[in-house]
């Protein structure tokens, strides 16, 4: 090759790498607009989430029954609450009254301003306990996850769903730093708020060989359970089987219509377990378990409030913790689009749960990849957890 020839083609390289360099740039520019565009819009849908569909009347309605239903318990016994007709049926296990009990000792306004700040604060405290990436990422994932519809709506009714998911955050904090005890029992005290959250946890766990978090979590509320029956006795199990015996063949909310009759209805059921237990026993890995666990349980549940929603922030920042922000986005953004765009739309909402469902179980299949012939024991490539427990 000649000295001419050499000097052609490194000018040929030269105007190449130019032009990735412009162009690279031009991208960079571009995705300063997208963020900036993003910030815009979830702003807006804020704003518009707190104005239109929150109005004032409806702000608090459920913080002000869960008030009269802790009160009640301690009035007249925690069974007898399941049988009470003062108030929206109480569905929940006892915690769910216990911790609104304070606020009976403030007025209604000043009772839901603390909800308010103590529930706002659960949100950052789950943001900043569970959220990966760099700063820029992390942002607007808290710009997310305040302006969104669900956390608006569980703000303007006074769930605690926000509780929840900072003790999830936490739970899947110490399973990621090998602390699986702790791990279990964190689920175990957040499924006491609401079981329908993550009741398919514990069983990925189990699929997932984390046999000490599943271990503790099962012992926990074992524990819980004592309780219960300590305080409500023997007929706790009459009286709460008979408050929730509605649920497995009925819809309500974001669930499964059970218009599909009940073939179908249990059959979708009974696949999504299987899925997200399948993606817990392939991944062998704590965090995608919880990830499963909590996607899979509020996609089979037959009941799904909005405010339930807001939990399901907890496998997509999982998602960018093992698969990278694009993939969190592309797992996460059909189901804001469904909640955001179409919030009545049981069947959007259903689409984008079920998405997020298959991107987490496509983790741990996309790390497959065929075993030196002397390695056949080690873990799966991907994931950060051991095999065993």
């Amino acid at each position: 090759m000649d000295l001419r020839t050499i000097r052609l083609v490194t000018a040929s390289l030269s105007r190449r790498v130019s032009t990735s360099m412009k162009l690279a740039n031009a991208f960079q520019r571009r995705q300063g607009l997208l963020t900036a565009a993003a910030v815009v819009a979830l702003l807006a849908l804020g704003f518009f989430y707190l104005a239109l569909i929150v109005p004032a009347k409806f702000r608090g309605g459920d913080l002000n029954d869960l008030i009269l239903a802790g009160q009640a318990g301690m009035q007249h016994g925690w069974a007898s609450l399941y049988y009470r007709t003062g108030w929206q049926v109480f569905r929940g296990l006892p915690p769910l009254a216990w911790i609104y009990l304070p606020l009976g000792l403030a007025s209604r306004g000043a009772a839901y301003a603390i909800w308010t700040g103590l529930m706002v604060g659960c949100l950052i405290g789950a943001w900043a306990v569970a959220t990966p990436g760099s700063r820029k990422q992390r942002a607007l994932w808290l710009l997310a996850l305040l302006t969104s519809f669900p956390a608006v709506y569980d703000i303007g009714v006074g769930q605690p769903i926000p509780l929840a998911l900072l003790i999830l955050a936490v739970s899947a904090r110490w399973a990621e730093t090998r602390r699986p005890e702790l791990s279990g029992a964190a689920l175990a005290v957040a499924l006491q708020i609401k079981p329908t959250l993550a009741f398919l946890a514990v069983p990925a766990l189990l699929a997932a060989r984390a046999y000490r978090a599943a271990l503790t979590a099962v012992v926990t509320g074992a524990a819980f359970l004592t309780l219960y029956l300590a305080m409500a006795g023997p007929q706790f199990f009459s009286a709460y089987a008979h408050a929730t015996a509605g649920f497995l063949g009925q819809q309500e909310g974001y669930a499964i219509p059970a218009s599909l009759g009940p073939v179908i209805t249990y059959g979708l059921r009974g696949a999504i377990a299987v899925a997200a237990v399948g993606a817990a026993w392939v991944s062998r890995d704590r965090l995608v378990a919880l990830a499963a666990g909590v996607a899979g349980s509020l996609l089979a549940s037959p009941y799904v409030h909005p405010h339930d929603l807001l939990v399901l922030f907890l496998p997509a920042w999982i998602v960018h913790r093992r698969a990278g922000p694009n993939m969190a986005v592309l797992a996460v953004g059909p189901l804001m689009v469904a909640w955001s765009l179409a919030p009545e739309a049981t069947a959007a909402v259903l689409v984008g749960e079920a998405w997020l469902l298959a991107v987490i179980c496509w983790i741990p299949w996309r790390a497959l990849r065929p075993a030196p012939a002397a390695d056949r024991t080690a873990p799966v490539q991907g994931s950060t957890a051991p095999a065993l427990d």
